[in-house]
């Protein structure tokens, strides 16, 4: 099971758990609120019932966020868990706004009962219990609808706080008590929806994260300096995943694979120290070519290795039974072009000295005009094989 089935069958088992208490409970409440005549006990109860849609929605843009990357969709569509997120904030301040304007507007007359309390009490305890559960959840697979849906989650615990608020007030005559607890709540979970609005919103037009996860990852792609130079680092979140590309400036004079190397080496570090770090794309970058303009357009004239190579198989044909062609090296450097040919000094011939050989190569390799050197590297261990 790779890591992306993983996450998905954790979400869904957590959330399908915190649907299930949610159909529960609700239809406890409304018996309760039945029983007792309680109009909060009752507008409470529905309130878990409709956590059920919002459940719903969870399940759907997890799925849906999941999903591998298409034709249309080439960077995958974990944008649809920051929309699904966005609409759970906004879900929020409208419980938020809900809760307060009720607390306002009503008058509490509601009468207290065992059943009653008793059902707030379990929800107030299941409902932090699942705001735990799916928290750590959220945490653990970097997953910001989780972790908003953990908090919606909450808001039932909170908003059962109230109504027990207001039964107990209305038993003691302090009705007033209701309306306190009420506001309070309220603003508090109009604080959790404005902060997850405005985090989901920073993703959608692609925010940098946070400045100690920006700091460890410039520290990590500096480990490997001098030999590599980080420059150009820009990173964006999605769905609390990190996406980043940077530049590495590396000697003119390393190989390719050595480029690769250094940048498959920082990519490493940055993963092993930032969990959330979806997505990593390095550029190499000749630390003498990195700036200069005019240097990069007088490299982009030079031609192209088929036209190298052509050039070469025609120049050197002489030479063929001891240089191997598919080896040739080519390092386009703000100096020039330098070319660099293997040898195999064991493919010469009798009447054949490895001095002779440099001496014919540099004078038939004389007319490529557009390379500054032509350099012959010799393997003494090894032969050629196929000699064309």
């Amino acid at each position: 099971m790779n890591k992306i089935e993983t996450e998905q069958r954790l979400a869904q088992k957590v959330t399908l758990i915190g649907g299930g208490i949610d159909a529960l409970l609700g239809i406890l409440k409304i018996l309760a609120a039945s029983v007792s005549g309680s109009q909060a006990l009752m507008a409470d109860g529905i309130h878990s019932l409709s956590d059920l849609l919002t459940d719903l929605m969870v399940l759907i843009s997890f799925k849906i966020s999941r999903q591998s990357p298409d034709k249309n969709h080439q960077f995958g569509h974990l944008r649809f868990e920051s929309l699904g997120n966005l609409l759970l904030g906004f879900i929020l301040l409208l419980v938020a706004l809900g809760i307060g304007l009720d607390s306002i507007l009503r008058d509490s007359h509601s009468q207290i009962t065992w059943l009653g309390v008793s059902t707030l009490i379990a929800t107030i305890i299941c409902k932090e219990a699942i705001f735990f559960y799916t928290k750590k959840a959220g945490d653990k697979i970097q997953s910001q609808l989780l972790i908003t849906n953990a908090w919606h989650s909450r808001t039932d615990s909170l908003s059962s706080m109230v109504v027990l608020v207001s039964m107990l007030g209305t038993y003691l005559g302090h009705a007033w008590l209701d309306k306190v607890a009420a506001i309070v709540i309220a603003l508090l979970i109009s604080k959790i929806a404005i902060s997850t609005i405005w985090k989901t919103l920073a993703e959608l037009i692609d925010t940098a994260p946070n400045k100690e996860t920006m700091h460890s990852i410039i520290e990590c792609a500096k480990s490997v300096e001098p030999l590599a130079i980080p420059s150009k680092i820009r990173a964006r979140t999605m769905a609390g995943k990190v996406y980043l590309d940077m530049r590495l400036e590396v000697d003119k004079h390393i190989s390719a694979s050595e480029g690769h190397y250094l940048g498959e080496l920082v990519s490493a570090k940055i993963r092993q120290h930032n969990a959330n770090v979806e997505d990593i794309l390095i550029h190499i970058d000749l630390n003498s070519l990195a700036e200069d303009e005019n240097i990069k357009q007088a490299i982009a004239k030079l031609p192209a290795r088929n036209q190298i190579l052509a050039d070469l198989g025609f120049l050197l044909r002489s030479h063929k039974h001891y240089i191997d062609l598919t080896k040739v090296q080519l390092d386009y450097l703000d100096t020039g072009l330098e070319i660099s040919l293997t040898a195999y000094s064991k493919s010469l011939k009798e009447n054949e000295s490895m001095e002779r050989a440099c001496a014919g190569v540099e004078m038939d390799s004389m007319n490529i005009r557009y390379a500054k050197s032509v350099n012959l590297l010799w393997n003494i261990q090894d032969e050629l094989l196929n000699n064309n």
